[in-house]
């Protein structure tokens, strides 16, 4: 668990498993009526978008693997805890 610990201070992009599980919580309870494709698209044009930030090194690799690695709905979920989106940005509700 230390161990874990260090190398989360070293690379504050890593995250822990409840931060994962709290990111597929929160897409789950906000994003009930939004549709599988619907966030598979999201994801795909944040990652092409961020891949231009990666390319200039704008972005690190470790930060955008971080986010290439979780599923469509916790991709979702981080950018609502992150407060990059809110709900409405997906549903189009406001």
């Amino acid at each position: 668990m230390q161990q874990q610990q260090e190398q989360k201070n070293k690379n504050p992009n890593i995250m822990s498993k409840e931060q994962i599980a709290e990111y597929e919580v929160t897409a789950k309870v906000q994003l009930s009526g939004v549709s599988q494709e619907h966030l598979e698209e999201e994801k795909t044009a944040h990652l092409d978008y961020w891949k231009y930030d990666l390319d200039k090194g704008h972005m690190s690799a470790e930060e955008y693997n971080s986010w290439e690695c979780l599923t469509p709905e916790q991709f979702a979920g981080r950018l609502l805890c992150d407060g990059v989106l809110s709900a409405s940005d997906f549903t189009g509700e406001f």
